[in-house]
């Protein structure tokens, strides 16, 4: 064998170990979907509603959707 002759066989099997490699990979391609803006916003009242209605079972009390004066002041000193 030749010098050449032997580059060549080096350069094929690192080739073929490469091929071997790429023969392995597995791609699960997924659509992106485009989803309605309104059934988007529907989805999230709903899960809204639920995580309230769960806090309201955690705590034990009633929860409005509208903020008292006390609510308010603490967010205007948090700002």
């Amino acid at each position: 064998m030749t010098l050449r002759s032997c580059e060549l066989s080096q350069e094929t099997i690192s080739t073929c170990r490469f091929a071997q490699r790429v023969a392995m990979i597995k791609n699960d391609a997924i659509l992106n979907e485009e989803l309605d803006p309104k059934l988007m916003i529907e989805k999230l009242r709903r899960e809204i509603q639920q995580l309230k209605d769960e806090l309201s079972m955690a705590t034990g009390e009633q929860r409005t959707d509208s903020l008292n004066d006390d609510d308010i002041s603490r967010c205007f000193v948090l700002l």
